[in-house]
């Protein structure tokens, strides 16, 4: 059973949302320490289910509906946990900006590496396992499903089972790139802007277009000073 209750009382009674920091660093770190922590926003919705966690090792930052890209509209951010699911970071800030739904299924887990940035409305359903590495750059409108959400059936069996998803280190997701159930993105590529994945990215490429097609290889970026 979700714990959002518990938040949404501690919420109620003090609306600056400290009690509600120091509520989730206690249960998913032991203690508030700052070499390592969680930061969140008082309008995160959360619904953190039994023996959920947030993982972070010493040095490790959460930062967490905190920001607002100037680019990008406001909205409702969610972070949700269901039974057993597993929010796993590395060292050193991550941070998820306003208006993101994060969500990880029953038992599965998404795991972001340092210094990865996932800009304002961006959408990751970990119905299967998740894996973001390290020096990630995830545009605003973003969405990476792991899942269809709904299975559906053919014959009594199921025809669409989820499948992980895997972006390697140092991948670029342009602004509203949708990533499918199944696919690895491979180290030091480019997914632009409003291409729909349905395959593997080859390292160190480009992929554009619906369905998604490699478009450049031996190709390689780096964020602007």
């Amino acid at each position: 059973m979700y714990n959002h209750i518990i938040m949404n009382k501690l919420k109620f009674l003090l609306p600056h949302h400290f009690l509600r920091l120091l509520y989730i660093n206690f249960r998913y770190n032991g203690m508030l320490d700052r070499r390592r922590l969680i930061l969140m926003d008082g309008d995160v919705e959360l619904k953190l289910g039994k023996n959920s966690k947030i993982s972070i090792p010493k040095g490790g930052r959460l930062d967490f509906g905190n920001i607002v890209h100037e680019f990008s509209h406001r909205s409702n951010t969610k972070l949700i946990l269901e039974e057993n699911a597993t929010f796993s970071l590395e060292e050193d800030w991550t941070i998820v900006d306003k208006g993101c739904v994060v969500y990880v299924g029953k038992g599965k887990n998404l795991s972001v590496g340092s210094q990865t940035y996932i800009s304002s409305n961006v959408k990751i359903l970990a119905h299967d396992n998740i894996s973001i590495g390290k020096n990630c750059m995830i545009a605003s409108g973003v969405q990476i499903f792991a899942g269809d959400g709904h299975p559906i059936y053919q014959n009594g069996a199921c025809i669409n089972p989820d499948a992980p998803v895997v972006l390697e280190d140092n991948v670029w997701l342009g602004s509203r790139a949708l990533i499918l159930k199944g696919v690895t993105v491979g180290k030091g590529s480019i997914v632009a802007a409003g291409a729909v994945v349905t395959k593997d990215v080859p390292p160190h490429s480009i992929a554009a277009g619906n369905p998604a097609k490699i478009i450049k290889q031996d190709i390689s970026w780096k964020e602007s000073a």
